[in-house]
């Protein structure tokens, strides 16, 4: 299967921002709900300190509850406040550089090809050609379809539906099928 398809680079950020918001989504929802209990934990321990003056024992307890909220707390207020959005930032930086150099260079489409030996991607300055066994897996998310590369180097290939017909879309998924597992 062979494709010929055209550079638009506001569908093609769009699709990566669904993707990203996917990948990020889980991160924040646990990230949140270990911030709550760091703040419970330091609310509990505030309120042992103000409301049971005891023994050294009972300090103690508190002490450490208060330590562990108030690190807890800082450390996934840091993670949602200033680490999540400087990695969006530089996520969706490098995406916008790839798609200046592509409109600097004047190149408006790319081909896509899928053989029963390799993947292969072609913009005029750059040439992919992936085997399937370099590749480990496929997902689909949100009618997206992502082609990830062996486990730990989290690369991936994204195409959205949006690029091509239903049609064609469905072969190819029904061809990638074939030559991968699904994640």
């Amino acid at each position: 299967m062979k494709f010929t398809l055209p550079i638009n680079y506001e569908r093609e950020r769009g699709s990566y921002e669904k993707y990203y918001h996917y990948l990020n989504h889980k991160k924040k929802r646990k990230a949140i709900i270990w911030l709550f209990i760091g703040i419970i934990y330091l609310l509990a321990g505030l309120l042992l300190h103000k409301l049971l003056p005891g023994t050294t024992n009972d300090n103690i307890f508190k002490t450490i509850l208060l330590c562990l909220g108030g690190i807890q707390t800082l450390v996934y207020a840091n993670y949602l406040l200033f680490t999540l959005p400087k990695h969006k930032k530089k996520y969706f930086d490098e995406i916008d550089r790839q798609y200046r150099i592509l409109a600097e260079n004047n190149v408006k489409e790319y081909t896509l090809e899928l053989n029963e030996d390799h993947l292969l991607i072609d913009d005029s300055l750059n040439t992919a050609k992936v085997s399937w066994n370099r590749l480990h897996s496929y997902q689909i998310v949100d009618d997206i379809l992502l082609l990830h590369t062996s486990k730990g180097h989290g690369l991936f290939y994204l195409f959205s539906k949006n690029e091509f017909s239903n049609e064609d879309f469905s072969s190819i998924i029904s061809f990638v099928k074939t030559k991968l597992k699904q994640r």
